[in-house]
């Protein structure tokens, strides 16, 4: 089993994923998501958690292009805080999710990637529960892409977290290319 953990302040997104299938998720408010991540691995024992880790370099982009873009300097630093504070989370739970042995990936967000329509989402999962939020939808795309992934016996030998650029380069190009990440 698998633990997806979408982080933000406002909300952190959470999905366990098993076998391919969802088996469950959660849209928490940040400042209680090290406490949840805890406290579900507590109950459901996973061993392997994925991080989406926000990046200081989605400063540049989207953010600022367009008719839609930030302009202005205060937008531009009140955006800049809300990414650090998204990032220290990621950080954190990962922190202590290491600290009672899980295996923690963190990876950069692949906005074309982890966006799937409710409609699509609800297509590839087949889940019949309560609905999940966008950050929950994130998390449970982000542990499915990354369930089988051969890294985690890395992982497991080396006891580290490595940062592996060419799975990382494979994984973007197949969200480039609208494969979704399968």
């Amino acid at each position: 089993m698998i633990l997806g953990i979408d982080p933000g302040v406002s909300k952190t997104g959470f999905a366990l994923i098993s076998d391919n299938r969802l088996f469950n998720h959660r849209t928490i408010i940040g400042k209680e998501a090290v406490t949840f991540a805890l406290s579900w691995h507590t109950i459901y024992k996973f061993d392997r958690a994925i991080i989406e880790r926000p990046q200081i370099g989605i400063l540049y982009g989207r953010h600022f292009d367009g008719p839609n873009g930030i302009k202005s300097k205060a937008g531009m630093i009140k955006l800049a805080q809300n990414i650090g504070q998204n990032i220290y989370l990621a950080d954190e739970i990962g922190r202590e999710l290491q600290r009672i042995g899980v295996m923690v990936k963190m990876v950069r967000p692949a906005r074309k990637c982890t966006k799937w329509t409710p409609e699509y989402w609800q297509s590839i999962f087949q889940w019949k529960g309560k609905k999940p939020s966008e950050h929950a939808r994130d998390a449970s795309v982000i542990a499915l892409q990354y369930e089988r992934w051969a890294g985690w016996k890395i992982i497991e030998q080396a006891n580290r977290l490595p940062y592996d650029p060419k799975l990382q380069k494979d994984i973007e190009e197949n969200c480039e290319s609208g494969h979704h990440g399968y």
